[in-house]
């Protein structure tokens, strides 16, 4: 166990890393990654491959994130930061052929003649009428839906028995040609560029599938724990990172943070963020009872738990005293009538590509609205714990 969580902090400040170094820094410019890193991750915490796909209408090839399609270049920019974190893995799925002017997969492949490189390339079979041994090609005997031998004028009715086929061999209607193999050529159908297939750009795909760490990382909520985290650094304050060891029908540490707040020598407010998924995986149907449960044990006025659930949070903890987010960032702290319980959407939920300030309007306006601090506390009015 002692290894295991080692790893899962070694994971964490890993997640941190990326989030300040990757994650922050393109939100404002490149808003679209973040949400196919979120789109990318609520596969993936279900345990689900996410595969290659190729449109039949556009010809382009896509990955289905959570049943949203996006253009692999910009799905692939996702899963590869995923994959360098260690969540995720690829695997060869399948490959595809692309022009290699415009890369569109709506390609036609057509027969052109090896003497004369015309397209009007037909197949044909040479036959042989068993009774007078004229040999020729098909059309030659073909009379409407009949077969009539051009030298004798008899009908062939049974193959094996009337005649025999020799061969099937291609004919070019423009120089007369017969071959076994004509070259073959493609037309892309949206550039109308002409290539031979080793011109093409010819491209494996790859599906990508959580790891054993990467599916335990979404599970514990480490990758949600950490915005939470380093936010209250930001402010100030220090957050712990709390284990608990297993609890019955689970597997695993399962993990919260704790942000103490200490003003002057006396007064200590402490904000606790939780994650649902190990909870709801471990007690399924009590869920609801454990966060009520949780939620009236929080000492009045000193404390604030926070539970970071997924989208179908309300069925489940419906009655439990639980109020959203954002009715906690309105400013009327009697929204919470007196349970200091507070519900954060997931990283499953359409909230991603502003979870990081979604996360700082919280934890600002429960200072401010709940304990009555400033948002940004002066450093000699704050001791770090």
């Amino acid at each position: 166990m002692a290894e295991s969580l080692e790893i899962d902090r070694e994971m964490l400040s890993r997640v941190e890393e990326v989030i300040k170094e990757v994650l922050l820094p393109k939100s404002s410019e490149d808003p679209e990654l973040i949400e196919n890193i979120c789109l990318s991750a609520q596969t993936l915490s279900k345990n689900q491959a996410v595969s290659p796909i190729i449109d039949r209408t556009s010809g382009l090839v896509e990955y289905d994130l959570n049943g949203s399609y996006v253009k692999s270049e910009d799905a692939l920019k996702a899963l590869s930061l995923l994959e360098d974190l260690g969540m995720v893995k690829r695997e060869p799925a399948s490959a595809v052929l692309k022009c290699p002017k415009c890369g569109s997969t709506r390609l036609r492949p057509y027969f052109v003649c090896r003497f004369c490189g015309s397209p009007l390339v037909i197949k044909t079979r040479l036959i042989q009428h068993v009774v007078c041994g004229y040999t020729g090609e098909e059309e030659e005997f073909t009379k409407g839906k009949r077969l009539i031998c051009p030298k004798c004028g008899l009908e062939l009715k049974q193959e094996g028995v009337d005649y025999i086929v020799i061969a099937e061999v291609f004919k070019c209607l423009s120089c007369g040609a017969r071959q076994r193999n004509p070259e073959i050529e493609i037309e892309c159908l949206d550039c109308g560029n002409n290539f031979k297939p080793l011109e093409g750009k010819y491209e494996l795909l790859y599906k990508f599938e959580p790891t054993d760490i990467g599916f335990h990382l979404w599970r514990s909520g480490l990758w949600e724990l950490a915005f939470f985290k380093l936010v209250a650094e930001e402010l100030g304050y220090r957050a712990r990172v709390n284990a608990r060891p297993p609890i019955p029908g689970a597997e695993g540490y399962s993990y919260n943070i704790e942000i103490r707040i200490r003003v002057g020598l006396r007064r200590i407010y402490r904000i606790y963020i939780d994650s649902e998924p190990f909870l709801h995986e471990a007690f399924g149907d009590r869920s609801a009872a454990i966060a009520r449960l949780k939620a009236n044990i929080m000492r009045e006025g000193r404390e604030v738990y926070v539970l970071i659930a997924m989208p179908d949070w309300r069925e489940r903890y419906e009655g439990s005293g639980f109020v959203e987010f954002n009715e906690v960032i309105s400013g009327d702290p009697s929204i919470l009538l007196g349970t200091k319980a507070v519900i954060f959407p997931s990283l499953e939920s359409e909230i991603c590509p502003q979870y990081y300030s979604n996360v700082k309007k919280l934890i600002e306006s429960i200072l401010a609205n709940i304990f009555g601090l400033p948002q940004r506390p002066r450093p000699e009015n704050v001791e770090r714990q």
